[in-house]
């Protein structure tokens, strides 16, 4: 089954000091979103975006068109201020647009043709309401006709529709804190006057309607409408409330010369006049073309047809046309209620917006010092990773050189337990070996020991020469002979 959806953008802030606060397309937005989601009426599945940023606006367009399948209805409306820059392409200005630089934070009509062309849905409508608004269509240019076609018409039921507010070199109004084309669009709708005498309402009805009504809240004011690619004139809406035609059989008998025939299509017709006073006219033009004709008529029947055109469509008609003058001023009245509500929430999520910023560049600072130390961490541990590299070789070099020296001292080791093996078992200890300490070629405490021995033997060998001075005696030493 076909979707039938709708994107309505509303801007009334502006940032820019040269682009004035709007009050109407809150409330219109909020208008045309009624006229269009009424299953009754039009039956689109609607999205509101209200003083939306550039991002946000454009994702919500690319989501409109991608993904559409040929019979898709797929309908893009904006309110707000339209601007150009000084190579005459138009700009859809958002809260942040700088009048004289638009193209960085607004939305382009290249950027929407782009994305219409390249949509899969047939079916596309784009309605602005904003000055300047006919300069969407390439080489517009102001005056010419209300209805530009640009292709040729063959049965179908497509194209591509563009209805602007105003021409390219034009501006757009708003009366009451209402829009005054985007108005007459949703009345056009409600009441079905766009194609009063038929069930549906196509976009050349809306327009036409819309072209015939504007001028006259502000003459400066000239819809247009552009058609690509059209095959049937497409529809976009149920009329709610079609005009019923009236019943052949009453008017052929009020033309008969019969009296009472003629007085009973009379009373008739007269009857639907008061039922719905859309019809008065009608019934009040058939009374005249009847009464202009004399020569056929009833005296009575004629009497009867001027009392009825003398007098109005009768009080019940008139009271329902009261009741339906306070119903329409209960809705604008509730439009006003909601275009409220709507600045009041938009002004809330202005104040969210700016805690946000807020937010987010405390956010950005705290980011950057975080990355200033995590680069300061990262020099460190670069550093002592570096340190550590350089302790992790000197230690190499330490564990081959304790690797070297343990080779050394087992080289040493196998040499002495050669030289061991090769001298044998020691010999026993002489005498002279014990009066001397050591054997010849010990350690350095032999040698210490020898030296203590001679000392002990001189200090002997002095006493004992001192005692024998002391004690000495003459002594004869006689010759021992054998035999004695």
């Amino acid at each position: 089954m076909a979707d039938k959806v709708a994107l309505l953008i509303g801007n009334s802030v502006y940032e820019h000091a040269r682009l004035a606060r709007l009050s109407a397309p809150s409330a219109d937005v909020i208008a045309l979103r009624e006229a269009l989601g009424d299953k009754a009426i039009a039956g689109f599945e609607t999205e509101l975006l209200l003083n939306a940023g550039l991002d946000e606006a454009r994702a919500a367009i690319n989501r409109l068109f991608a993904n559409r399948h040929p019979d898709d209805t797929v309908l893009l409306y904006y309110s707000g201020h339209g601007v150009r820059d000084a190579h005459g392409d138009l700009y859809l200005a958002l809260p942040r647009t700088d009048p004289d630089d638009p193209s960085p934070m607004s939305l382009d009509a290249d950027f929407i043709r782009k994305r219409m062309s390249r949509s899969g849905s047939r079916r596309q409508v784009l309605m602005l309401d904003c000055c300047h608004s006919g300069a969407f269509q390439p080489g517009a240019k102001s005056g010419g006709s209300d209805l530009l076609v640009r292709t040729d018409f063959d049965p179908g039921g497509h194209g591509r529709f563009v209805l602007a507010a105003s021409g390219a070199e034009e501006s757009a109004f708003e009366v009451d804190g209402r829009s005054i084309f985007t108005r007459h669009v949703v009345d056009a709708l409600k009441n079905g006057e766009a194609a009063a005498e038929r069930e549906f309402i196509t976009i050349n009805d809306l327009h036409r309607y819309v072209a015939r009504r504007a001028p006259d809240d502000n003459p400066a004011m000239r819809p247009r409408l552009w058609v690509d690619d059209q095959t049937t004139a497409l529809i976009l809406a149920r009329n709610p409330n079609p005009r019923r035609p009236l019943p052949a059989d009453a008017v052929a008998a009020l033309w008969e010369s019969d009296l009472y025939g003629a007085l009973g299509a009379a009373a008739r017709l007269w009857d639907m006049a008061e039922a719905d006073p859309r019809m008065a006219a009608d019934v009040s033009r058939q009374f005249e073309q009847r009464l202009a004709r004399l020569d056929d008529l009833n005296v009575i029947v004629a009497d009867w047809l001027r009392q009825a055109l003398a007098r109005p469509a009768g009080a019940e008609a008139a009271s329902r046309a009261e009741a339906a003058a306070a119903a329409l001023r209960g809705e604008l009245a509730s439009a006003r209620e909601a275009g409220k509500a709507a600045e009041a929430e938009a002004a809330g999520l202005r104040r969210e917006c700016d805690e946000a910023r807020e937010a987010l560049a405390a956010a950005q600072a705290e980011a950057e010092r975080g990355r200033a130390r995590a680069a300061q961490e990262a020099k460190e541990r670069s550093d002592l990773a570096a340190a550590a590299e350089l302790r992790r070789v000197e230690i190499a070099q330490l564990q081959n050189a304790l690797s070297r020296a343990e080779g050394e001292r087992e080289t040493l080791r196998g040499e002495l337990a050669r030289r061991t093996a090769g001298a044998g078992e020691a010999a026993p200890a002489t005498f002279a070996d014990r009066l001397w300490g050591a054997r010849a070629g010990g350690p350095a405490d032999a040698r210490r020991t020898r030296l203590r021995n001679w000392a002990l033997v001189a200090l002997g060998i002095v006493i004992l020469l001192a005692l024998a001075m002391e004690n000495s005696a003459p002594v004869a030493f006689y010759p021992v002979y054998p035999g004695y």
